[in-house]
């Protein structure tokens, strides 16, 4: 098998692991129970399609309570989104867009929050104060943007937006800055890691782990050996990164 129909197959596998443990884990799934239809579906055509090459899934937008609350000169319910897509072409080439998004609804109407809200923020209603996303562009031929990059800001789906206000200024899409490839299973990893959520320990279980694990083989198998043996002392290392067969 070449090594990339070997990335292919295994990761599109692992892929299918992730949605059955969203789905299969009862704290997990009680929470994201909104979307659980749609999770076990994914889960599904995963299966499916592992040794077919085009396949298109998405990520349905859930939102988690956080903990500890963000502060903005009055007390806030806050939460964590995630939402995205996760597609492969008839040439096996996988595009991912996974958007985090930071939202906060003050208990009382504030303008002080960090000295940068566009207006008062009124006790009640629910704004998005941070959005950060995660591409993988592999099918972009351009050269003129890293293909696995991460950007602030930027256009959201309205099916993340749902009722909260987007105070960012969504035509401003740069930059894009470059990074390994951070898919999914790593974004929702490292968020999970980070944020004081109510899921925290579910995302610390040898289960999950696992699933990490695994995904961080397949991308070593693939991606950073590929990036060791083509990197060439002639191309930056950023001009590597906007080039189709960095992929």
């Amino acid at each position: 098998m070449a090594k990339k129909d070997f990335f292919y197959e295994a990761y599109k596998k692992n892929l299918c692991n992730f949605f059955k443990f969203l789905s299969a884990d009862t704290r997990v799934s009680q929470a994201l129970v909104k979307t659980l239809s749609e999770i076990k579906t994914n889960q599904q055509v995963l299966q499916a399609a592992t040794k077919s090459k085009k396949v298109k899934v998405d990520l349905p937008s859930f939102e988690i309570p956080l903990l500890n609350s963000v502060k903005c000169g009055v007390d806030t319910d806050s939460f964590l989104s995630i939402g995205g897509k996760i597609e492969f072409n008839e040439q096996g080439i996988v595009n991912q867009s996974i958007s985090a998004c930071l939202i906060i609804r003050p208990h009382e109407d504030t303008k002080v929050c960090e000295k940068n809200a566009t207006g008062v923020m009124k006790a009640g209603n629910k704004y998005i104060i941070r959005r950060f996303h995660f591409d993988i562009d592999s099918s972009q031929t351009s050269k003129d943007r890293p293909i696995s990059h991460v950007q602030y800001g930027g256009n959201i789906q309205d099916e993340q937006k749902g009722s909260s206000e987007y105070q960012l200024i969504n035509s401003i899409d740069l930059p894009r800055i470059p990074s390994f490839p951070l898919d999914v299973v790593q974004v929702i990893n490292f968020l999970m890691d980070q944020f004081d959520t109510t899921l925290k320990q579910q995302f610390k279980l040898p289960s999950w782990r696992g699933i990490v694990v695994d995904n961080d083989a397949i991308w070593k198998k693939y991606f950073f050996e590929k990036m060791i043996s083509k990197t060439s002392k002639r191309k930056t290392m950023y001009e590597w990164a906007c080039d189709p067969i960095s992929f």
